[in-house]
C-alpha cells in the first residue's frame, strides 16, 4: 500500500510538472524558461532583483548548488526536476498532515488530488516559483512537528521561512490555533503550552527578515501596493476564474466556518483571512499560485472535515 501510494503521489508530481512546463512553453516559449527564468534566478543570488525578490533567498540558494554543478545550459531540465521534488514532497507531507488530524487514508488521498488539481491553475505568470513550494513544505513541516508535540522546532523553520518568503510571517499562527479560541468570543485557552514558542518564532522570523533587508539594502519594488493593487485585483476577472478554477466546491467552506472544529476554525482566522488579505493588498491576485497554501493547509483539510461529517449525517438518516 506504501509503496503503491508513493508511485501514485510521484505520478501526479510528474503530471502536474509536465502541465506546468507545457503551459509556459505554449503561453511564453522555450526562451522564457532558459532566458528569463534563468536570469531571474541569478538575479536574486546577485541581490540585484527587485524587492520583494531579492529576499526571497532559501529556494535558490538551495537550487544554485546543482546549477553550478551542471551548468547554465541545463538550466531548463535541473529546474523541472526541482520543481518535481517539490510537488512531489507537498504531495507527501499533505498525506501525513490529513492522517494526523484524523482523516482515513482514502479521504487523505482524496485532499491530495484536490491540490494536485488546484495546481493546474497556480500556473499563470508563475515561472518556477520555487518560493511558493517551498514554503507550503515549510507551512507543513511545521504543521506536523507541532502535531508531534515538538512546538519549538517552529523557531527553526521561522528562521527558514524569512529567508524564503516575506508572507511566512503567518508561520506562528499555526502555533497560535492551537491555543486560541474564536467561539462563543476570542480567548485564552488554559496551559497555553505554544504561546512562548509561537512568541519566539515571531520574533526570530522579524529578526531574520530585518537583518536580510540591511545586509541586501533596499531595491525597486516590482508592482504596486495598497488601495491600488487592492482595486486592480478586484477588477481583474482572472482574479475570480483563478480562485474558482483552484477552490471550486471548497469555496463553500467560509459559509461553513461556525461548524469546523475548533483547531480549523483558528486556522481560517489566523491563517486563511489574513493571507488572502495580504495577497489582495500586496500581490496580484490573478496569479493563482499565491493561495495555494490556505488551500493546502485550510481549506482542503475543511473540505474534507465538512464532507466526512455531513456526508456520514445523511447517509445515517437515509438508512433510518
Amino acid at each position: 500500500m506504501k509503496i503503491k501510494l508513493q508511485l501514485f503521489f510521484i505520478s501526479m508530481a510528474i503530471v502536474v510538472t509536465l502541465v506546468h512546463i507545457a503551459y509556459m512553453l505554449l503561453v511564453s516559449g522555450a526562451g522564457f524558461i532558459t532566458s528569463y527564468l534563468l536570469d531571474f534566478h541569478i538575479s536574486v543570488i546577485d541581490h540585484t532583483a527587485l524587492e520583494p525578490f531579492r529576499y526571497r533567498l532559501l529556494s535558490e540558494w538551495i537550487f544554485h548548488p546543482f546549477l553550478l554543478f551542471a551548468g547554465p545550459q541545463n538550466f531548463f531540465g535541473l529546474a523541472a526536476g526541482f520543481s518535481f521534488i517539490q510537488r512531489a514532497t507537498i504531495f507527501f507531507l499533505l498525506f501525513r498532515y490529513l492522517r494526523q488530524l484524523g482523516f482515513s487514508v482514502n479521504l487523505s488521498i482524496a485532499g491530495v488530488l484536490l491540490l494536485a488539481f488546484g495546481m493546474l491553475f497556480a500556473f499563470h505568470e508563475a515561472g518556477f516559483s520555487f518560493y511558493t513550494y517551498t514554503e507550503i513544505i515549510i507551512f507543513l513541516l511545521a504543521a506536523l512537528l507541532i502535531q508531534q508535540g515538538l512546538p519549538y522546532w517552529i523557531i527553526l523553520l521561522a528562521g527558514l521561512a524569512a529567508l524564503n518568503r516575506e508572507a511566512s510571517i503567518l508561520l506562528p499562527s499555526l502555533l497560535l490555533a492551537e491555543i486560541l479560541e474564536f467561539t462563543p468570543m476570542p480567548h485564552l485557552r488554559k496551559n497555553p503550552a505554544y504561546l512562548l514558542p509561537a512568541v519566539a518564532s515571531l520574533a526570530v522570523f522579524v529578526a531574520t527578515y530585518g537583518l536580510l533587508r540591511l545586509s541586501i539594502g533596499p531595491g525597486g519594488y516590482w508592482g504596486i501596493t495598497g488601495i491600488g493593487a487592492v482595486l486592480n485585483n478586484l477588477q481583474d476577472p482572472r482574479t475570480y476564474l483563478g480562485l474558482l478554477g483552484m477552490f471550486h466546491v471548497l469555496l463553500i467552506v467560509p459559509f461553513f466556518i461556525h461548524k469546523l472544529p475548533r483547531r480549523l476554525q483558528s486556522l481560517f482566522i489566523l491563517l486563511a483571512l489574513p493571507w488572502f488579505a495580504a495577497q489582495f493588498w500586496f500581490g496580484t491576485t490573478d496569479e493563482a499560485r499565491l493561495f495555494l497554501l490556505p488551500l493546502t493547509m485550510v481549506l482542503i483539510p475543511s473540505g474534507l472535515w465538512l464532507w466526512q461529517t455531513y456526508s456520514f449525517h445523511l447517509k445515517h438518516r437515509f438508512i433510518s
